[in-house]
């Protein structure tokens, strides 16, 4: 009879073992979860504390980055606008508007008398310059020598040739005094200055 308080005994002392050992694994597998490390992730599933990347990204992440074609270089820049600007206003040269006009001379006539004509009256306006294009530099001072101006009364009053040269006479009607003029004619026919080559009065 004295047996079965013991095994009573023995079975209560046995069942508390048991209780007690669940109750420390129960907190060894709880201090496991706070402090050991995480579970592995999943592929395609954000790691825990980040943020989940966006499709586009996951699906780019991976593929290799193509190399640039020609038509994706950046072509070089054009010349700068200022820059070929200020060049151009360096390089032009000024326009004075204080400079006088020029005028091309009129072409010279192709007819003795006429050409003649023009230099007795460039002589009677006093115009020495207009004068030199006619006649060469001695007819021009055998004219401006007699009178300076030679006057307006100048009157053709005869034409004649000789071996190329035309003689063309004038006779000044103030004056009574009279001149004539040795124009050369293939001088004349080229349009050549300097067609005169005498002035001889009497």
């Amino acid at each position: 009879m004295a047996t079965r308080p013991r095994l009573a005994v023995l079975a209560l002392a046995a069942s508390a073992s048991l209780g007690l050992i669940t109750a420390c694994g129960t907190a060894t597998e709880a201090g496991n979860g706070s402090t050991g490390s995480p579970a592995p992730v999943a592929s395609g599933e954000p790691a825990p504390g980040t943020a989940p990347s966006s499709p586009a990204a996951a699906s780019t992440a991976g593929a290799p980055t193509p190399a640039p074609s020609a038509s994706s270089l950046p072509a070089s820049s054009p010349a700068s606008p200022s820059t070929s600007s200020s060049t151009s206003a360096r390089t032009a040269a000024p326009s004075n508007p204080l400079a006088p006009a020029t005028h091309p001379a009129p072409a010279l006539p192709g007819d003795a008398t006429a050409y003649a004509d023009d230099l007795v009256r460039a002589w009677g306006a006093g115009r020495r310059a207009d004068a030199s294009r006619y006649a060469t530099s001695g007819a021009v001072r055998a004219l401006f020598s007699h009178a300076d101006p030679g006057g307006k009364h100048w009157k053709r009053v005869g034409a004649q040739g000789a071996a190329g040269t035309i003689y063309v006479s004038y006779r000044d009607e103030a004056s009574g005094d009279r001149v004539t003029l040795a124009v050369g004619n293939a001088a004349v026919a080229e349009h050549q200055r300097h067609a005169v080559r005498e002035a001889r009065f009497g």
